[in-house]
């Protein structure tokens, strides 16, 4: 998945799911401090756009496969909504 079709915010936001923050994003890829942002914000640099778009394919993949969990098997009800069961 090309990151130049999605909105800066979705890109940072799958940086920040798969590393917490895109400066951990940086230091795990060794790159320079402000790559990521300089990338989003039309900067060249390739191998810094490849590692996102190498993480965005992985994104893309395993988003496909997750399954979500229904908020009744997570354990008691709030209080407010014990009554209703």
């Amino acid at each position: 998945m090309s990151f130049s079709t999605l909105h800066r915010e979705d890109v940072l936001a799958q940086i920040r799911k798969a590393y917490g923050s895109a400066a951990a994003f940086e230091r795990a890829n060794k790159f320079p401090e402000k790559s990521v942002n300089e990338v989003l914000r039309g900067r060249a640099n390739a191998r810094v756009k490849r590692a996102i778009e190498d993480l965005l394919a992985i994104g893309a993949d395993s988003s496909r496969t997750e399954s979500s969990v229904a908020t009744r098997s997570l354990g008691k009800a709030h209080g407010l909504n014990a009554e209703v069961r």
